[in-house]
């Protein structure tokens, strides 16, 4: 599914807005603290407004559908002692084409389409310092494509709990797969991590049966900052040419007319030449090889990198030194 950047900023501008409203603080709030509720020793985060506060000034990106790909082999890719790192700006909204899949601790899929993150300061109470972080929020855009999640856990809530299905119709398209805070020298650790014990328990007292391990986000995070920092070779970005419409609208909704289109440059591979078994058995010039300033053409080299330039070929001879020189005008034409 390709998805037009003035799109990406549409739900950008969508869900900020939605943020902004009592009854979706409160159900995403709940659902923060729910998750997190062996770490935060009974204090209840308040995350929604940062987060609405954060889509306001957050720059856009729309990655593209191939990159998921090439974003999950980066990812198994990273030493297990590898920090998760910054991400390239403080703010971001991030839609995939081709949405992130992972699983649950019970084993249901859960999709990504939108990934955002905003800055955090964490108070490290036995050292008594405090130390920069990053908030990170996932969504399944239930309009695209509906998870596994949403199917069996907040669907039959929202049909049975009028106040969650009003709190459900105030989100619209929007259901938030996971959230938490990070700080950039964590470890990624290995490709999938066991259960918390807790989170374990918590699991079966509500009668459901915990998978054993789950996929490390902590890595897709990393190779995401890593790929937005273009560190990653293949990773091509530019920004997209928004019409004067598209750009009005943009700034009419309080959003930065600016999306980054991320792309996979073009693999090259060395072009393959089956030949005709048959040597040339003459010689003949290619371009003008009494002039010594002469170019015959010119070729690109390193394609599809960020080295591909075209370089000029100087005039020279083709075939054997003793072979005899062709007379024939065409054969110039016809060996390019």
């Amino acid at each position: 599914m390709i998805i037009e950047p003035a799109d990406v900023l549409r739900m950008q501008a969508d869900l900020r807005d939605r943020t902004n409203q009592l009854a979706v603080q409160t159900i995403i709030n709940s659902q923060y603290n729910d998750i997190h509720a062996d770490e935060r020793n009974g204090k209840e985060v308040s995350f929604a407004r940062p987060l609405h506060q954060s889509l306001t000034v957050a720059r856009a990106y729309r990655v593209e559908g191939q990159m998921t790909k090439a974003l999950w082999d980066r990812a198994y890719s990273l030493a297990d002692e590898q920090p998760l790192g910054f991400p390239p700006v403080e703010h971001g909204f991030v839609v995939f084409e081709e949405p992130i899949q992972v699983w649950d601790a019970v084993g249901r899929i859960e999709k990504i389409h939108v990934l955002t993150w905003n800055p955090v300061t964490f108070h490290l109470e036995k050292e008594g310092i405090d130390m920069p972080g990053v908030v990170i929020s996932m969504w399944n855009d239930t309009s695209r494509a509906r998870d596994q999640v949403y199917e069996e856990i907040v669907l039959p809530e929202i049909q049975r709990n009028p106040a969650y299905a009003r709190a459900a119709q105030s989100l619209g398209r929007w259901s938030m797969t996971n959230a938490g805070p990070f700080w950039p020298e964590w470890p990624v650790g290995p490709q999938t991590s066991p259960i918390d014990r807790a989170v374990k328990r918590r699991i079966i007292i509500r009668g459901e049966t915990p998978t054993e391990y789950v996929p490390s986000l902590f890595r897709l995070f990393s190779a995401l900052f890593s790929m937005l920092s273009e560190r990653i070779p293949a990773t091509r970005k530019a920004p997209a040419q928004l019409s004067r419409v598209e750009t009005k609208q943009a700034r009419r909704a309080g959003i930065a007319p600016e999306v980054i289109l991320v792309t996979l440059r073009p693999e090259y591979r060395e072009p393959i030449h089956q030949g005709t078994g048959h040597p040339i058995s003459v010689r003949y010039p290619v371009g003008d090889p009494d002039d010594p300033n002469s170019v015959a053409y010119y070729r690109t080299i390193h394609r599809g990198t960020v080295r591909e330039r075209r370089v000029p070929v100087r005039a020279h001879w083709r075939g054997r030194e003793d072979a005899p020189v062709s007379k024939r005008a065409t054969v110039y034409n016809l060996a390019r």
